[in-house]
């Protein structure tokens, strides 16, 4: 017998029934801690559904055989205990009141007992069965809707409120089509009464998708919906097409005098559905994604396009900021950062912010976090090693931390880590239209912070393993300068002591010829000067052994060497602009620290030149986190992009008598006390120099 199209529908709704609630049966087992009406609810809903798809394709398969009975007693068992056991379902998740407080002692005699005594009723000819399980299924249903309702109103929490009205709604609607099936006797009805079968076959669909997105919330639609739905729409296809299309198909064949088999015509219509099943398979995921996971659909392939963005193998920078623009754009939130610094044993340092540009027609969004904000990120990246989870202030229960975050306009704060190491947080600002992150945009952000991760991790590889090859070569080049500045001394201070010693007899000889003395004067002074060039190229090549740091105070410090070139610069007429605040501590050898100070202010006032308008040279210091910068500022006409690139390379000068060692021996010691110097152009005109050194609390 062929099946009709209505027949067809009734079977395919059943398999994917079927599949979907065996997929979420599966997964409730593995879940600890799920209650056993639950299982029992789930797993009768998958036997009806089950035992009813069975039973039509034995039917089809042989007709009239005795597996059809056990079939339909199997899909029988599962309707009988489906009310009781929502009834108990509803009982063992609901909250604390007077009704469910004296029905939750009786659950187990509730799931079961109901189902029994209505199967046993409906195994005999008894000729109240149906009437009787109507009845029963309609005072189920009505009483577990009020229980919904009346926990909707009763409940706190507005997640629980939605679930319990969406599970009333249900239940109420499920009852009504019970009640013009059965009671009123629509079902009878040549009309509607096919219409309303169907309908009411699938209805229990809809509390069985709330119930179970309420238990799995955020990981229903991966864990369970989308395999269970994509495996039973599947096979709900291949029945159809076997059954409209092959089998009809094969049996006109067959009823043509042409000599055709019909076992035959379907082994090759089947072979062909197989070849096909592949193509059919991934179209058919492409189209359920799209059709009930958009969101996820959309952000896996704003995953791949982002993760293709970061394993770019130049311009870091560039390709985070790229990341934070696609992140705010596509999760429509006005505000994107990136904060990217150095985490050592509990201490933020080198904090680096990039920051999204905005959405279309805000103003610009503020920037969280900066330089000065290391305390603020060491609070944030403590709690989040703690806690081990993104950080959102609406669920934040510490004042401090939401203090520091409402200051800076950060929503949502997620931990960027390399194996277990923070190395920046992403943050995030109120969405465009409100509202909390979903599911899929927490997966897409947390796998996003980790391809993040990975970037900044191989980036930093890759400039580390340039360094030390620089260091490498910077040994080598030193070592052939060592040599080289010991066959100098050898070679240039020996001869230069003799020329001395000779040079000083002759002046005091021709002390009465005042020419003759204020000659040899100048050739004393020359050979003075290549002395000093020679121990200076001597102290850069074989700089001297660390003696330990001492905390001193910069203040001090600054003013010693300001004091000595104050003379100097009255004579080229600049003005020397102090900007320092006491208490400024800095570790370091007092010695290094003077030299490296007087080099930078030395150069500051031999760069203002003669034709400056204004001729000033500022000296500002500032406390840092975890240290102190100290910046030398003047007015001269700057440093070249070019000449700014090789200004602290050995012997690169642009003076005219200069030795090019002076700004690389600075560079040098400020390295060697554990610090960093910056070279750029003011704003307006000059140069501006900016050394960072540990602050004195670090020695503590």
């Amino acid at each position: 017998m062929d099946l009709s199209l209505y027949e067809t529908i009734w079977l395919v709704g059943a398999v994917i029934a079927a599949g979907l609630l065996w997929g979420i049966f599966v997964s409730a087992i593995k879940r600890k801690g799920t209650p056993l009406p639950l299982l029992l609810l789930i797993s009768a809903g998958a036997l009806w559904y089950t035992g009813d798809a069975l039973r039509i394709l034995i039917e089809q398969a042989a007709p009239g055989a005795g597996a059809v009975n056990y079939a339909a007693h199997v899909a029988r068992f599962g309707l009988d205990f489906l009310p009781s056991a929502l009834l108990a379902t509803v009982l063992a998740f609901a909250d604390e009141h007077k009704v469910a407080r004296g029905l939750r002692r009786y659950l187990i005699p509730i799931t079961f007992v109901p189902g029994v005594i209505i199967f046993l009723i409906g195994m005999s000819q008894a000729p109240i069965k149906r009437v009787s399980f109507s009845l029963y299924a309609i005072a189920m249903l009505l009483f577990s809707a009020y229980l919904c309702r009346g926990f909707a109103m009763r409940s706190e929490t507005e997640v629980h409120k939605v679930f319990y009205r969406l599970m009333a709604f249900a239940l109420t609607g499920i009852a009504v089509l019970t009640v013009f099936a059965y009671p009123i006797g629509l079902l009878q009805s040549t009309v509607v009464g096919p219409v309303l079968a169907l309908v009411l076959f699938l209805s229990p669909i809809a509390p069985a998708y709330i119930l179970g997105y309420f238990i799995y919330r955020y990981s229903f639609f991966q864990i369970v919906v989308n395999p269970a739905l994509f495996y039973s729409a599947l096979t709900g296809i291949v029945l159809t097409v076997y059954l409209l299309v092959i089998r009809r198909v094969a049996e006109a064949l067959g009823r043509l005098d042409s000599g055709f088999r019909v076992e035959v015509v379907e082994a090759i219509l089947i072979s062909l559905l197989i070849f096909l099943f592949q193509p059919i398979k991934n179209r058919l995921q492409g189209i359920i994604n799209r059709l009930f996971f958009r969101a996820r659909y959309e952000y896996q392939h704003l995953l791949g396009a982002l993760s293709q963005t970061l394993n770019v193998p130049h311009a870091l920078e560039n390709r985070l900021k790229s990341v934070v623009d696609a992140v705010g754009t596509v999760l429509k939130v006005h505000a994107v950062s990136l904060v990217v610094f150095e985490y050592e044993e509990g201490r933020v340092s080198q904090v680096q912010v990039m920051a999204s540009s905005g959405l279309p027609g805000f103003e610009p969004p503020v920037t969280p976090f900066g330089d000065g904000d290391g305390a603020q990120i060491e609070a944030v990246v403590g709690w989040l090693l703690v806690h081990r989870r993104p950080l959102d202030v609406g669920d934040l229960h510490h004042p401090a931390l939401t203090a520091i975050l409402a200051k800076q306009r950060v929503e949502l704060c997620i931990p960027v880590l390399q194996e277990e190491k923070p190395v920046g947080l992403l943050c995030l600002g109120e969405k465009k239209r409100g509202g909390s992150f979903s599911s899929e945009e927490w997966d897409l952000l947390g796998t996003l912070c980790n391809q993040i991760a990975l970037a900044i991790e191989n980036t930093r590889l890759v400039e580390r393993r340039l360094q030390l090859e620089r260091q490498m070569y910077e040994a080598e080049r030193l070592s052939a300068l060592g040599l080289l500045s010991a066959s100098i001394a050898h070679e240039v201070k020996n001869p230069l002591s003799s020329i001395k010693a000779i040079a000083t007899v002759l002046r005091e000889d021709l002390q009465s010829d005042q020419t003759k003395a204020g000659d040899l004067s100048v050739v004393l002074r020359e050979i003075d000067r290549l002395n000093r060039v020679v121990d200076r190229l001597l102290r850069f090549a074989q700089p001297k052994q660390d003696d330990g740091a001492q905390v001193l105070d910069l203040k001090a410090v600054l003013e010693d060497v300001v004091l000595i070139l104050f003379h100097e610069a009255e004579r080229q007429n600049v003005e020397i602009c102090f900007e320092v605040a006491d208490g400024l501590v800095v570790k370091g050898d007092p010695e290094d620290l003077k030299e490296v100070f007087f080099n930078l202010i030395l150069n500051g006032i031999q760069a203002i030149e003669g034709d400056c308008t204004e001729r000033r040279l500022t000296v500002q210091a500032r406390q840092l986190h975890g240290g102190v910068e100290v910046r030398v500022s003047d007015t001269g006409p700057g440093i070249s992009a070019e000449n700014q690139a090789r200004v602290f390379e050995p012997f690169f000068t642009t003076k005219a008598s200069g030795t090019g060692l002076g700004l690389a021996i600075v560079k040098r010691d400020v390295e060697r006390m554990g610090g960093a110097i910056e070279v750029a152009n003011a704003d307006g005109t000059g140069a501006v120099f900016a050394v960072q050194l540990p602050g004195g609390d670090d020695a503590a």
